[in-house]
């Protein structure tokens, strides 16, 4: 499954060099909140100047912290919203779903977009 979206470019899987483990064992030390794989993608970040979303807490506070660029799944409905690639109504029921799975989304902006995404 993983292979048509990488052979469609839409996911790209990395190898590190031995510098750049070095660089994720210096960050995982540095940074004990964060897992191994959060620093390795902290790395790969860079490598790649890439967008992160995450929902994690501890990966947001260390990578604001860098005053880099990070969001989370809110962020990417707007953008489905916003670009149409699903509709309103779609993404209302969607998130009404995802408020039941998720008790530790933000629960006022979750209700915000459900209600302005059901009048729209």
């Amino acid at each position: 499954m993983l292979r048509l979206f990488v052979d469609k470019g839409l996911l790209v899987i990395d190898t590190f060099t031995c510098e750049e483990v070095s660089q994720i064992v210096s960050y995982a030390q540095k940074h004990r909140a964060l897992s191994f794989e959060d620093c390795s993608l902290v790395v790969t970040r860079r490598m790649h100047n890439a967008l992160v979303i995450t929902g994690d807490r501890k990966l947001r506070t260390v990578i604001e912290s860098k005053q880099l660029e990070i969001h989370g799944i809110l962020w990417l409905f707007d953008r489905m919203v916003d670009n149409s690639d699903i509709t309103n109504n779609l993404a209302a029921g969607k998130l009404q779903e995802l408020r039941t799975m998720n008790c530790r989304l933000p629960v006022d902006e979750m209700e915000e977009r459900i209600r302005l995404w059901e009048i729209e």
